[in-house]
C-alpha cells in the first residue's frame, strides 16, 4: 500500500452490508478494491461528507455508494480534503458541548411531549371542520368493525329508548348536528364506551347489559363532554404529534407511518388522558343537572364499572367483570370521588 492509499468500509447502498477495501489515490481515479470488489471512480465524483465532530470520514460515490474511513488524516492528505475550521466544528469536537446539546434536546423533547403537543392539538382540533372529523370518524368505525367489533344484539326497543336519551342530552348539550349513537359488540374490548371525532359515540353491548337507562345516560353524558371539548380529534393529533416529534428526535420514520392506522387504532390501545376524562366528567355533571337528571346518576355508573362491582352489591348480582371501561378509562376510584367533590360543592352541576 502507497503512502496515499488507505482502508475504507465500502457500503454498496442496496443494504446495509460493510466491505472492507483498500482505496488506491492514482491520479485524478480512486481504485477501490476488496474481496469481490473492483471498480474505479474518478476523484471529481468523489464527494467528501461534512463530518459532525471526530466521527468516521464518509465518502459518497456515484450511484449511492459510500466509503467510511477512520485515518482522517491520510485520506486528507491522498483527496486534498482541508479540515473544518468552523465554530460549528470546534463544538462538535468538544465532548461536553455534545453532552450539553444531548441534554437540551432531551429537556425540549420532554416539554414538548408534556407541554407543546397538548397544546398544539387543543389549537389545530379548534380549526378543524366538523365535518372533516365526521369523515374521519366514519373510516375509524368501518376498521374497527372490520377488525374489532360485531354486530349489536341489542333489542331494537333498548336501542330506540337509548338513542331517545342520547338526543335528548346531545340537544341539550349543543352538539354537533352529526353527532350520533352506535351500537355494537365489543369483543375483548368488553364493557365500554368510545367517543370518535365529529360526535359519533360507540356504546358496546356489554355495557347496556351492565347498567340500566338512567345509569346509562350518564356515560353518555361523559361521552358528549369528549364531544364538547373534541378529545377525540385533539388524541388523535396528539399521538400524530408525538410520532412526527419521535421522528425529529430519533429518525423513527417508523412510527410516523403508523399515523394512517391512527384514528382505528387509538381510541382501543391508548385511551384519553386523566386530564381528558376529568374535563368529560365535570361536563357530564354539569350537563345532567342542566337536563334535569341527577348527577349522581354519573357516580352510580361509575360505580357500577369498578373492578370489583358496586359497593355494597351481592357479588351474584354483580355479573361478569372485565376491564374493557377500565382499559380505556382508568382511575374509577380517583374519577368517583372527584365527581363527588364537585356534587358537594356545587362545581360539576352549575
Amino acid at each position: 500500500m502507497s503512502a496515499g492509499d488507505f482502508s475504507a468500509d465500502y457500503f454498496d447502498g442496496h443494504n446495509s452490508r460493510r466491505r472492507p477495501v483498500l482505496v488506491e489515490v492514482a491520479g485524478d481515479m480512486l481504485a477501490i478494491r476488496g474481496d469481490g470488489i473492483f471498480f474505479d471512480v474518478p476523484r471529481e465524483k468523489a464527494r467528501v461528507l461534512p463530518r459532525l465532530g471526530e466521527t468516521p470520514l464518509r465518502i459518497g460515490l456515484p450511484g449511492g455508494g459510500l466509503l467510511v474511513a477512520l485515518d482522517f488524516d491520510k485520506v486528507d492528505a491522498s483527496l486534498g480534503v482541508p479540515r473544518s475550521r468552523t465554530l460549528a466544528h470546534r463544538l462538535e469536537s468538544h465532548t461536553l458541548f455534545v453532552i450539553l446539546a444531548l441534554a437540551a434536546i432531551v429537556v425540549g423533547a420532554w416539554f414538548a411531549y408534556r407541554d407543546g403537543i397538548p397544546w398544539a392539538s387543543k389549537r389545530i382540533a379548534e380549526r378543524i371542520p366538523v365535518e372533516l372529523e365526521a369523515q374521519l370518524a366514519d373510516q375509524g368505525l368501518e376498521s374497527l368493525d372490520r377488525f374489532l367489533f360485531r354486530k349489536s344484539t341489542v333489542p331494537a326497543w333498548r336501542r330506540e329508548s337509548l338513542t331517545r336519551e342520547f338526543t335528548a342530552l346531545a340537544a341539550s348539550a349543543g352538539a354537533p348536528p352529526g353527532a350520533r349513537l352506535e351500537f355494537r359488540n365489543g369483543g375483548f374490548v368488553g364493557a365500554n364506551a368510545l367517543t370518535l371525532p365529529g360526535g359519533l359515540v360507540v356504546i358496546t353491548d356489554q355495557l347496556t347489559k351492565r347498567m340500566d337507562d338512567r345509569r346509562l345516560a350518564a356515560i353518555l353524558a361523559h361521552e358528549l363532554g369528549h364531544v364538547h371539548h373534541r378529545h377525540g380529534m385533539r388524541l388523535v393529533l396528539d399521538n400524530s404529534l408525538s410520532a412526527f416529534l419521535m421522528m425529529a428526535v430519533f429518525g423513527d420514520v417508523s412510527a410516523v407511518a403508523s399515523v394512517a392506522a391512527t384514528v382505528p387504532t387509538v381510541f382501543v390501545n391508548t385511551g384519553y388522558s386523566r386530564d381528558y376524562e376529568r374535563e368529560a366528567d365535570a361536563y357530564a355533571l354539569r350537563l345532567l343537572a342542566q337536563a334535569g337528571r341527577s348527577p349522581r346518576d354519573f357516580v352510580d355508573a361509575l360505580d357500577l364499572l369498578r373492578p370489583e362491582g358496586r359497593a355494597g352489591e351481592a357479588p351474584d348480582r354483580q355479573g361478569p367483570r372485565d376491564p374493557g371501561y377500565l382499559s380505556t378509562h382508568p382511575d374509577i376510584e380517583e374519577r368517583m370521588q372527584a365527581a363527588e367533590d364537585m356534587i358537594e360543592t356545587g362545581r360539576g352541576p352549575r
